[in-house]
C-alpha cells in the first residue's frame, strides 16, 4: 500500500533577511480526521521560525506501519526531526522516517529561494507513476487573495477500488482548493499531467520530463501547456477536449503508436511553437469531429508512416500566424462525419503548408488523398506570403481518383489577398470536385495552380474533373490566376461533366488550361483525345471574360482546345480582353474548337488567337448550324491552312466588325468591311484566325556609330497575355524617326516600314547577326557616315495599312516607344600614324617620333605582337615621341597604335574588338566594322644599322724569291679591314692593333693605310710590348681598307717560327650599357665591335738565322821572355784562349770571307812598336797584318755546322806567326789588336 501527499512551496527572495509565510491558517481550523491509509504533510506557521527554516508536520493513519519516504528536491535541505527517527540517503535526495507511535512528526528543512514540491508516499510500490494536486505557497509579502485551506488530501484507493474505475479517473481530488486558480504547475509524469489538466486551478502545466500515457487524459476548460519540446508518447491514449474545453499547447513533440490522435473530443484545441512528430510516429494530430483544431505560429514536420487514417479531423481547421508546416502522411484532412458539414478551412498571415500524400498507394481502394472533403467546406488561403503546396502520388480512379477532394453540394474553394494555392499529381487527378452550386473563387492577386504529370491510363483522370455533378463555377477576379497544367497521356487538363459550369475571368485575371497530351495528335469528340478542356453530358456552359487584360488561355499540343461534344457553349470576351485557343488535330476538319450550338462574342478585344496546327492545316470551328461568331470592332487577320502561321497572314483587316453563322462559320452574315464580305468567304479555309487590337511597340532603336551609315529598330506587336511579343510583319508597322545634329539642329527626318520573315526567310540581318523579323532599317542621306555626337528620335509607330495620320491605324502611345533616343557612338579608331619625316626605326634607335596624328590619342607599340607597358598622348599639334625601353632587335616587326579616349561603347550591340574602357584602338589589320573599315596600325621592319658583320684576313710576305725567312728577312704585312655588311651600317672610327713578335722590330715609315703614309698621330707604336695600332676611320657597308706595314726578322728569331694575328675595333650606332631611353647621348661611348684576324706564320717555317761567329780568341799570345835575336826570328802562338769558330746557318749557303785587320799595331807601353812584326800564313804564303783586311778563310758552307778556323793554325801552312827582326824589339810587353771580319761574300754566278 502507498499514500503520497505533495505540497509545493515557492520561497521569494527578499531585500530583507526575513522570511514571512504568507499563508495564513484560519485560527478556527481544526485537525482533520486521517482516513485509512492517509498521509498528510502541513505547513507550520510561526513568525518566530529562523528565516531560511520551512517546518512541516507529518501526520499519518493508524494503518501505515511501514516507512514513509519524502523526495527531497535540489534546493531544499534536512535539518531535524522531532518525534521520531529519520535517515538521509547518501545522495541526500531521499528521506526515510521510521513510524512512531503517535503517527506525527515535525520536520524542519531549509530552502533556497524558488518553487519546490514535497512528496511523501510509503515504499510499497515506490517506483508506481502517482498523479499529485500541488500547493503553492509564498513566503514573504502577504499578498491578496491569498489562500484559505493549506490542506491537500489525496486518497490512494485500494486496487479492487482501482479497477472498477475508467483508466482515466485513477487518481480522485477530495479536496478541490477554494478561491483563485494557481497560475502554473510543473508535471513530470503522465499521472501528474493528467490530475493538472482536470484541476481547474491549474492555468498553465509546464512539462519538466517526456511523457508516456498510461490512460485518457480529460480536459473541459482553457488552461495551457507548455511543453518545453519534450515528447509525449500517447501510445494507444489520446488528450479529450471536451465541448468546453480549450486547451492551448506550445512546443512538443509526440508520437503514438495506434490509429488514435493525440487530440479527439469536439472542443478546440490550439498548438504553436514547435510541433513535431517522431519518425516511427503512428497517431494522429486531431480527430475532432465537430470541433476545432488551430495551429497557430507553428513550426511543424508531421508523418505517420504506413497508416492511411488522417492527420486531422476536424470542422474547423485553422492554419494561421506564420506557420510552416509539412505533411507527410498519406492523408492530411478528412472530413466525413455529418458532424462536419459546414466545416472551415482557414490558411492564412503567411503561413506555409505542405501536405504531401507520396506513399505510393495503388490505383484501388479509398487511399492516396491528402485532403478529402465529404461534408460541405467553406475553405479559404488568403493572405500574402500564405502557401498552400498539396502533392500526392497515388494511382486511384473514380470516386477515389484526386489528391484533392471536395464531395459535398455548395462547397467553396477561395484563395484570396495575395495567398498561393498549388496541388501537384504525379498520377490521379489533382483536383476532383463532386460539388453542384460550388464555388472556385480565387481574388485579389492570388494564385492557384493544378499540375499533373500523367494520368496513370485512366481515361478520365484529367487534372481537374468535375465528378457526377455539374454547375460548378470558377471566379477569377481582381488580377489573379488559375493554371491548369496536364504534362502527359491522353485524358483532358479539365474534364466538366454535366451543365452550367462557368467561367468567369474578370478585372485583369487569367485562367490557363494546357495540355501537353500522349502520343499523335487526336480529334474532339469522345473521352482521352488529347483535349485541353472538354465538356461532357450538359450544356449551358459559359466563359465570360470581363475588365481590361483578362485572359483566357488554352491550349492542347495534340488535341482540340476545347471540346463540347454535341453541348452548347457561350463564349464572351469582353472590351479589351484575351482569348486564345490553339491546339493540333489527326484530320482537317477535326476542329480546335468542337461543340453544338456555339455564340462566341468577341467586342473590341486587345488580342484573340485561334489556331490549329496541325500539318497541312485544319479546322479552327466545328460546330451547328445555330451558331454565331460576332467580332465588334477589331482587327482579323487569317492564314490559309498549310501556310506558315508565323509568318505574315494571308489576309489582314483593321478595325472592322464581322458576323459568321451557320455550321463551322461557313458564312459571313454582315461585315463594315467590303473587302471582308467579298474576300473572308468560310472559316474553313483558315487554320488560324486572330485579332490584334494592340499598339506596336518599338523596343530597339539600334545604338548608332560612327562607323554606320544606316539607322536600325525594331519594332514588336503583343499577342497573347502569357505569350511573348512576336516580331512585327511585313509592311505591319510604320515609324517615324528624325535625326538630330550634335548642335540640336535637325538633319534629316525618315519614315519606314517593318520587314517582317516567314518560312521562305525575309527579315532583315543587321551587320551579319542572324536574320529577324520586325526590323526598320533607314539609309543616311548621301550614303554618309553617322557622325559621332548627332541624336536619333522614334517620334512615332503605327499599326495598319494606312498612314500614321489615319484613323484606321493602332496608333502606339509614347509608353510604347520603348526606346530612348539614343546618340551615335564613337567606334572609330583614328586615322593610323605617320613617322616623322627624320624618324627611321632600326635596331640602334632610342626613340620613334610621330606626326599628324589624332591629337590626345594614346600611342602604344607592340614588338613582335607583344605590347610594350608604356603609352604616351598625342600632342595638340599631333606629333608625338616614343621613348623606347630597350633597343630593338633587327628584323623585329614594329607596330604603333592610336587609340582614342571615347571610352566604352556601352550599348553598342556587338561592339568591335577595337574598343574598350578607354577608347577605340587600331586594328593590328585592316578590319571591317559595320559599314566601315578600319585601317591597320602601321608596321615597321626594325632596319639592321649595326656593322656586326665586319672582318680582317691578314697576309706576309718575305724580301727573297725562296720565300724562306731568316735573320735580317723583311717581312711585308698585309690588312684587309672589312665592313661585310650589306645593308646601310658604319663601323665607325675603326683602328686595327697588331701585336708584333719580339723578334721582329717595325719599319714604322712603311705604314700605310689603301697605299698612303699615315700620319703620325695615326700610328701608335709602343717599341717595349711591340704593339703597333693603326686608326683606319670610318667603313660603311661594304666597305674594305688595306694597312701594310714592313718588319725585319732579328736573330732572336732563329730556329723559331713567327705566328702573328690582328684585330680590328670600331665603333656600332648603340650606346654602350645601361641602356637610357631617351634621345641620343652624344658624349656616350659607343658600343665597340671587334674582329680577329687569321693567324700567320713566316714564310719559309724556323728561321735559318745567319752567318755569324761562334766564338773568337780573345788573347793570342806568343808567350813570355821571348830572347831577342839579332836575327829574324819566328815565334809561334803559344796560347790561344779561345777557338776561332764561325757557322753558316742561313737557309741559303752562300760563300763567306772570314778577314782579319790590325787595328792597333804591336806597342809597348812605352810606345815602342813592331811593325810588320805580325804575320797569317795561308795555305803556305805569308803575308802581314796590317790596317788592310786580309783573308783568313773563304769558303762556302755545305752545311749549318760550325767551322773552327783556329784548328788550321799550326804554323806551318795555316796560322799567326810573330816575326821580329833584329833591332826591332825591346825587352818590354807588346800588343796589339785584331778585327775580325765575316762577310757574306756570294759568288757573281
Amino acid at each position: 500500500m502507498k499514500k503520497k501527499i505533495v505540497v509545493s512551496i515557492l520561497i521569494l527572495g527578499m531585500s530583507s533577511a526575513l522570511f514571512i509565510i504568507s499563508n495564513y491558517f484560519k485560527s478556527n481550523i481544526q485537525a482533520t480526521d486521517l482516513i485509512e491509509n492517509e498521509i498528510k504533510l502541513q505547513l507550520i506557521p510561526n513568525s518566530d521560525q529562523k528565516t531560511d527554516e520551512i517546518r512541516v508536520e507529518l501526520e499519518y493513519s493508524e494503518g501505515i506501519t511501514e516507512a514513509i519516504l519524502i523526495d527531497l528536491p535540489e534546493g531544499i535541505e534536512f535539518q531535524e526531526i522531532e518525534n521520531g527517527q529519520a535517515t538521509l540517503s547518501n545522495d541526500k535526495k531521499v528521506l526515510t522516517i521510521d513510524p512512531v507511535e503517535t503517527k506525527k512528526s515535525i520536520l524542519t528543512f531549509r530552502g533556497e529561494p524558488g518553487e519546490y514540491s514535497l512528496v511523501a508516499y510509503t515504499k510499497a510500490k515506490a517506483d508506481a507513476k502517482i498523479s499529485s494536486l500541488p500547493l503553492v505557497l509564498e513566503m514573504g509579502k502577504v499578498k491578496e487573495n491569498e489562500l484559505e485551506e493549506t490542506e491537500v488530501l489525496i486518497e490512494k484507493k485500494d486496487q479492487q477500488d482501482q479497477q472498477d474505475q475508467p483508466s482515466e479517473e485513477i487518481v480522485e481530488v477530495t479536496d478541490i482548493i477554494e478561491g483563485d486558480a494557481v497560475a502554473e504547475q510543473e508535471v513530470s509524469t503522465w499521472d501528474q499531467f493528467v490530475q493538472a489538466l482536470g484541476n481547474a486551478s491549474i492555468s498553465k502545466i509546464i512539462l519538466k520530463n517526456n511523457l508516456i500515457a498510461t490512460s485518457n487524459a480529460q480536459v473541459n476548460r482553457k488552461v495551457e501547456v507548455e511543453g518545453n519540446n519534450f515528447l509525449i508518447n500517447s501510445v494507444s491514449y489520446s488528450i479529450k477536449a471536451q465541448e468546453s474545453a480549450d486547451l492551448a499547447v506550445k512546443d512538443i513533440k509526440f508520437t503514438g503508436t495506434s490509429s488514435s490522435a493525440l487530440f479527439s473530443g469536439n472542443g478546440k484545441v490550439t498548438v504553436k511553437g514547435n510541433f513535431n512528430s517522431l519518425s516511427n510516429n503512428l497517431t494522429g494530430m486531431a480527430s475532432m469531429s465537430g470541433g476545432s483544431f488551430t495551429m497557430d505560429g507553428v513550426d511543424a514536420n508531421y508523418d505517420r508512416g504506413s497508416n492511411q487514417n488522417p492527420a486531422i479531423e476536424a470542422k474547423y481547421l485553422t492554419i494561421t500566424n506564420g506557420s510552416k508546416f509539412v505533411s507527410e502522411s498519406e492523408r492530411f484532412y478528412r472530413i466525413t462525419n455529418k458532424a462536419d458539414n459546414g466545416a472551415t478551412v482557414v490558411i492564412d498571415k503567411g503561413s506555409k503548408v505542405r501536405t504531401s500524400s507520396m506513399k505510393g498507394t495503388t490505383s484501388t481502394g479509398d487511399r492516396g488523398q491528402a485532403w478529402q472533403m465529404e461534408q460541405k467546406v467553406d475553405m479559404f488561403v488568403r493572405d500574402a506570403g500564405t502557401e498552400l503546396y498539396v502533392e500526392g502520388n497515388g494511382k486511384q480512379r473514380a470516386s477515389n481518383g484526386g489528391i484533392f477532394m471536395i464531395f459535398a453540394d455548395n462547397s467553396t474553394l477561395n484563395v484570396l489577398d495575395g495567398a498561393d494555392m498549388q496541388v501537384h499529381s504525379q498520377y490521379a487527378s489533382a483536383v476532383m470536385l463532386q460539388s453542384s452550386g460550388g464555388q472556385f473563387n480565387v481574388k485579389n492577386n492570388s494564385t492557384l495552380k493544378l499540375s499533373q504529370k500523367e494520368d496513370n491510363g485512366y481515361n478520365l483522370g484529367s487534372t481537374l474533373r468535375f465528378r457526377v455533378e455539374g454547375d460548378m463555377t470558377f471566379n477569377v477576379e481582381e488580377n489573379s490566376k488559375i493554371e491548369i497544367l496536364k504534362d502527359s497521356g491522353y485524358a483532358p487538363s479539365i474534364r466538366m461533366y454535366g451543365g452550367g459550369n462557368k467561367v468567369n475571368v474578370r478585372s485583369g485575371s487569367d485562367f490557363i488550361v494546357k495540355n501537353k497530351g500522349e502520343g499523335n495528335p487526336q480529334d474532339p469528340g469522345g473521352n482521352a483525345n488529347n483535349q485541353a478542356l472538354q465538356y461532357t453530358s450538359g450544356g449551358n456552359n459559359e466563359f465570360n471574360l470581363t475588365g481590361e487584360n483578362s485572359s483566357v488561355d488554352i491550349q492542347a499540343n495534340l488535341g482540340a482546345a476545347i471540346d463540347a461534344e454535341n453541348n452548347s457553349i457561350d463564349i464572351n470576351a469582353g472590351n479589351q480582353t484575351y482569348f486564345v485557343a490553339r491546339g493540333t488535330t489527326a484530320k482537317e476538319k477535326g476542329a480546335i474548337f468542337n461543340g453544338g450550338a456555339m455564340n462566341f462574342v468577341m467586342t473590341n478585344p486587345k488580342y484573340f488567337d485561334f489556331r490549329n496546327d496541325r500539318e497541312g492545316g485544319g479546322y479552327l470551328f466545328s460546330n451547328s448550324a445555330k451558331s454565331k461568331l460576332q467580332i465588334i470592332n477589331s482587327d482579323i487577320s487569317v492564314w490559309d491552312k498549310g501556310t506558315y502561321l508565323d509568318g505574315n497572314p494571308s489576309k489582314t483587316w483593321t478595325l472592322i466588325n464581322a458576323t459568321l453563322s451557320q455550321a463551322n462559320f461557313n458564312k459571313v452574315d454582315s461585315s463594315s468591311s467590303a473587302d471582308f464580305l467579298s474576300r473572308f468567304g468560310s472559316a474553313t479555309n483558315y487554320s488560324r484566325m486572330s485579332a490584334n487590337n494592340q499598339s506596336a511597340i518599338v523596343d530597339e532603336l539600334r545604338m548608332p556609330t560612327d562607323a554606320d551609315k544606316f539607322i536600325f529598330g525594331h519594332v514588336s506587336v503583343p499577342e497573347g497575355k502569357n505569350d511573348e511579343n512576336r516580331d512585327a510583319w511585313t509592311d505591319e508597322v510604320g515609324v517615324r524617326v528624325t535625326l538630330y545634329n550634335s548642335d540640336g539642329t535637325k538633319s534629316q527626318e525618315f519614315s519606314s516600314r517593318t520587314i517582317g520573315k516567314d518560312s521562305s526567310g525575309g527579315g532583315l540581318s543587321v551587320y551579319g547577326e542572324p536574320s529577324r523579323g520586325g526590323m526598320f532599317k533607314i539609309p543616311v542621306k548621301n550614303n554618309e557616315f553617322l557622325k559621332v555626337g548627332q541624336k536619333i528620335e522614334v517620334n512615332a509607330a503605327w499599326r495598319g495599312t494606312d498612314g500614321e495620320g489615319s484613323n484606321n491605324v493602332h496608333l502606339s502611345s509614347p509608353e510604347d516607344i520603348q526606346v530612348t533616343d539614343k546618340t551615335v557612338v564613337d567606334v572609330t579608331p583614328p586615322l593610323p600614324t605617320e613617322l616623322a619625316t627624320s624618324t627611321t626605326i632600326d635596331n640602334a634607335t632610342k626613340q620613334i617620333k610621330g606626326m599628324n596624328s589624332e591629337p590626345g590619342s594614346i600611342v602604344t607599340i607592340e614588338i613582335n605582337g607583344k605590347p610594350i607597358e608604356k603609352s604616351v598622348v598625342v600632342g595638340a599639334t599631333g606629333e608625338w615621341t616614343y621613348d623606347l625601353p630597350y633597343y630593338l632587335d633587327k628584323s623585329d616587326v614594329v607596330q604603333v597604335f592610336l587609340r582614342d579616349q571615347a571610352g566604352k561603347a556601352i550599348e553598342v550591340k556587338n561592339p568591335p574588338v577595337t574598343n574598350d574602357e578607354i577608347g577605340n584602338v587600331n586594328p593590328k589589320k585592316d578590319m571591317s566594322y559595320h559599314d566601315a573599315i578600319f585601317k591597320a596600325a602601321p608596321q615597321f621592319v626594325v632596319n639592321d644599322v649595326l656593322a656586326d658583320e665586319n672582318s680582317i684576313i691578314k697576309s706576309v710576305s718575305v724580301d727573297n724569291e725562296n720565300n724562306a725567312t731568316q735573320v735580317g728577312s723583311v717581312l711585308s704585312y698585309t690588312l684587309n679591314i672589312s665592313n661585310n655588311k650589306k645593308t646601310a651600317a658604319t663601323w665607325g672610327n675603326v683602328w686595327v692593333e697588331d701585336s708584333l713578335a719580339q723578334e721582329l722590330k717595325l719599319d714604322k715609315e712603311s705604314v700605310k693605310v689603301n697605299g698612303s703614309t699615315v700620319s703620325d698621330d695615326k700610328v701608335i707604336y709602343d717599341p717595349v710590348t711591340n704593339i703597333v695600332k693603326i686608326y683606319v676611320g670610318n667603313l660603311v657597308e661594304k666597305e674594305n681598307a688595306v694597312v701594310t706595314f714592313d718588319t725585319k726578322v732579328t736573330s732572336s728569331a732563329i730556329g723559331k717560327v713567327i705566328e702573328n694575328k690582328a684585330l680590328a675595333q670600331g665603333e656600332l650606332a648603340r650606346e654602350i650599357d645601361p641602356f637610357e631611353p631617351g634621345a641620343l647621348i652624344p658624349e656616350k661611348e659607343k658600343q665597340k665591335n671587334q674582329v680577329e684576324s687569321n693567324i700567320v706564320t713566316n714564310p719559309g717555317g724556323p728561321i735559318f738565322g745567319m752567318l755569324e761567329f761562334v766564338s773568337a780568341p780573345k788573347t793570342i799570345s806568343f808567350g813570355d821572355n821571348l830572347k831577342i835575336s839579332s836575327n829574324t826570328k819566328e815565334y809561334p802562338v803559344e796560347l790561344l784562349d779561345d777557338n776561332l769558330v764561325v757557322q753558316d746557318s742561313r737557309a741559303i749557303k752562300e760563300s763567306w770571307t772570314l778577314t782579319a785587320k790590325m787595328t792597333q799595331e804591336l806597342t809597348s807601353p812605352t810606345k815602342k812598336t813592331l811593325p810588320n812584326s805580325l804575320q797569317y800564313i795561308r795555305d803556305g804564303q805569308k803575308n802581314v797584318m796590317s790596317s788592310d783586311s786580309l783573308i783568313i778563310e773563304e769558303q762556302t758552307s755545305n752545311d749549318d755546322d760550325e767551322v773552327v778556323v783556329s784548328e788550321k793554325w799550326d804554323s806551318k801552312s795555316n796560322g799567326f806567326i810573330l816575326s821580329v827582326k833584329p833591332g826591332e824589339a825591346y825587352p818590354e810587353a807588346y800588343q796589339g789588336t785584331i778585327e775580325w771580319t765575316l762577310q757574306d761574300t756570294p759568288s757573281n754566278d
